[in-house]
């Protein structure tokens, strides 16, 4: 059987900067964080922090 995505146990509202982009911050039941930034020039689009130990 695949391994099924986690889904996100806590979604913030998202943040927005004064261009009009967004910034997304989930948690996940492993502990996990995931940061989201919508639109460019951002180099970083997402980070995925891992809960694992």
């Amino acid at each position: 059987m695949a391994d099924q995505p986690l889904k996100a146990h806590f979604v913030a509202d998202p943040i927005e900067l004064p261009d009009g982009r967004r910034v997304r911050v989930s948690a996940y039941p492993d502990g996990s964080i995931r940061f989201q930034v919508d639109g460019l020039p951002y180099g970083l689009t997402e980070a995925y922090l891992s809960g694992d130990p």
